[in-house]
């Protein structure tokens, strides 16, 4: 971890035709909720939709990271708690402490093209680390994210973990610190933004509102809306040509493949 007292576990997927002498271009998929792990614990957990979505995308040249970092449960209640008043209050660093571990004996890992995505607070996360550490992560693709907790309609994650609304803690009010908004004009990288119009979860309004914030920041981003789409938009299949589509450009300097890039019917 970051602050050096924890090990940090986590899985690597690679492609099929993996090769130990070339450098691949690192991809974390991350959750970082603190409700929930998010790194399969056991074989089974490997074997679900969500390993084949990612063992997808490392088809295309990739490494893929799913780690847990402090912030996260069922370790102990110093891991679980340690990072929650911070600015990096679901312990992004200890992600990019991680990944810099595992490349350091997996030298086909190229840490100079390193991407991060998520899903729902997968999507808050994926958007805060690029934020928040710009010189690591180049590229990230934010999937119905909840960036500001002060217009959600349900603040369970927020008030259970991180604080209740007016409660100053060092860093100021709670909901201000873990919004996502404030630290739009930290954006250095490539950063797309993916949501269903009718997200039943996580409404619109919150990319809405970081949109916001990064055009106000002067920044320039990636905005796909899929009308229709709810809550699991980011297994819409015109979202995985995207976002695969996106990493590939900025972290490979490729296309996609003509038959991944062909218009669906």
């Amino acid at each position: 971890s970051a602050d050096g007292k924890h090990d940090i576990y986590g899985v690597l997927i690679k492609p099929t035709n993996f090769d130990a002498a070339k450098r691949y271009p690192v991809i974390e998929q991350i959750y970082a909720g603190p409700q929930v792990s998010f790194a399969p614990q056991g074989f089974t957990d490997a074997l679900g939709a969500r390993a084949a979505y990612i063992q997808a995308l490392a088809e295309l040249g990739f490494v893929i990271v799913v780690q847990d970092g402090r912030g996260t449960p069922r370790r102990s209640r110093d891991f679980h708690m340690a990072p929650m008043q911070d600015e990096d209050s679901i312990a992004l660093g200890d992600h990019v402490a991680g990944i810099r571990a595992a490349a350091s004996s997996r030298p086909y890992m190229d840490l100079d093209r390193v991407g991060i995505t998520g899903i729902s607070f997968g999507g808050y996360a994926s958007a805060r680390a690029v934020f928040l550490f710009p010189e690591f992560y180049k590229a990230a693709v934010s999937i119905a994210g909840p960036h500001d907790y002060r217009t959600m309609i349900s603040s369970i994650s927020v008030e259970r973990f991180f604080g209740v609304p007016g409660e100053k803690g060092a860093d100021g009010d709670a909901y201000a610190r873990v919004d996502n908004l404030h630290l739009a004009d930290r954006l250095k990288g490539k950063l797309m933004l993916v949501a269903g119009d009718i997200d039943q979860n996580v409404p619109f309004n919150q990319t809405v509102a970081l949109s916001d914030a990064l055009i106000k920041a002067g920044k320039e981003f990636d905005l796909v809306l899929v009308p229709n789409a709810a809550h699991d938009v980011g297994y819409h299949p015109y979202v995985a040509q995207r976002l695969a589509g996106y990493l590939l450009r900025h972290l490979k300097q490729q296309e996609p493949p003509v038959p991944f890039a062909q218009t669906l019917k």
